[in-house]
């Protein structure tokens, strides 16, 4: 009887975890294929890929694809959370880990939407249109298809956060608020935002605190 319960219970998470696995392994695939068929450009994945590559070898982000070769990428955009993801180019120094990786952060925001809807009490159904609206929405796609951008990974950020936020989890929501806004420099307006949003309806430090660090 217990192991029927927890089966019922946790079957709808399972089920969200497969969808995502599946989003996944869609959106790798495709973006990999137009890769390998010169389909990619120096802006974006050629720049990143450097920035990537020269973290994981313990160099400065200069990059000699940008607009100002020879420049720190830091002087353009502020994008430290490619220093965060260099230890995957310890396991693969290549360009398509890199698109592997977008793609994974990006489908596991998927995991939060859904997380959150559970969280809010809305129906099993109701979850699943979210999830799916989330992993199917045009521009998720359309930054899969256009090589690696930074604010791909904002974006699967911001999603932890606001579940984590919704829970009062103060340790998981300033930990991805971090993360989001190491994405790029203009995700701290988007968590100011949110945090204005809650400290609105909820009045307490925790939501002051993301609009005073924002």
């Amino acid at each position: 009887m217990l192991q029927k319960l927890v089966k019922q219970k946790y079957a709808p998470l399972i089920t969200a975890i497969l969808i995502c696995l599946f989003f996944f392994a869609a959106y790798s695939v495709l973006s990999i294929v137009r890769h390998l068929h010169y389909g990619s450009f120096g802006y974006d994945l050629g720049i990143n890929n450097q920035i990537v590559w020269r973290y994981s070898t313990f160099q400065p982000p200069i990059t000699t694809v940008g607009p100002f070769p020879g420049s720190l990428k830091l002087a353009t955009h502020v994008e430290l959370v490619y220093a965060f993801i260099t230890p995957f180019y310890w396991l693969w120094s290549s360009s398509r880990m890199l698109l592997l990786v977008e793609a994974g952060f990006l489908v596991s925001g998927g995991i939060a939407m859904f997380l959150l809807a559970r969280e809010r009490k809305l129906t099993i159904p109701i979850s699943f249109s979210i999830l799916i609206s989330y992993l199917s929405f045009y521009g998720l796609q359309n930054a899969m298809w256009f090589d690696v951008h930074s604010a791909s990974f904002g974006a699967a950020f911001i999603a932890w956060m606001l579940y984590f936020l919704n829970k009062n989890s103060v340790f998981g929501t300033l930990l991805f608020f971090f993360l989001a806004i190491t994405a790029k420099e203009n995700i701290a307006f988007i968590t100011f935002s949110l945090g204005l949003v809650y400290f609105i309806s909820r009045r307490n430090k925790l939501s002051l605190f993301l609009m005073l660090a924002s």
